[in-house]
């Protein structure tokens, strides 16, 4: 999967992880997510469930992605980050 264009997600309030929320097998993210230097900006995320950010569960690669602003939440899985930059938010890696 690889980013086309910067993505301001202020407002987005129904967001929906990349990859299951849970570690699924048949419903996480797998394989590589590329950024293509692009920047992801002001996610916020208001829910009650465990394990909602930004990514869902992964078994694979994130690179050339910049993330700035109030993006949180966890990132479970098996994750390899290359080229990446996060600030100004919380970024959390659970190994299942």
């Amino acid at each position: 999967m690889k980013l086309m264009c910067d993505l301001d997600l202020s407002g987005q309030a129904n967001w929906e992880a990349i990859g299951a929320t849970d570690y699924n097998e048949y419903a996480k993210f797998s394989g590589v997510f590329d950024g293509n230097n692009h920047t992801i900006t002001a996610l916020s995320i208001d829910s009650n469930e465990e394990d909602v950010g930004l990514f869902g569960a992964v078994d694979g690669t994130i690179k050339n992605l910049r993330v700035e602003g109030s993006v949180e939440g966890p990132i479970p899985g098996n994750v390899t980050f290359r080229r990446c930059t996060f600030e100004g938010g919380t970024i959390q890696i659970d190994a299942y």
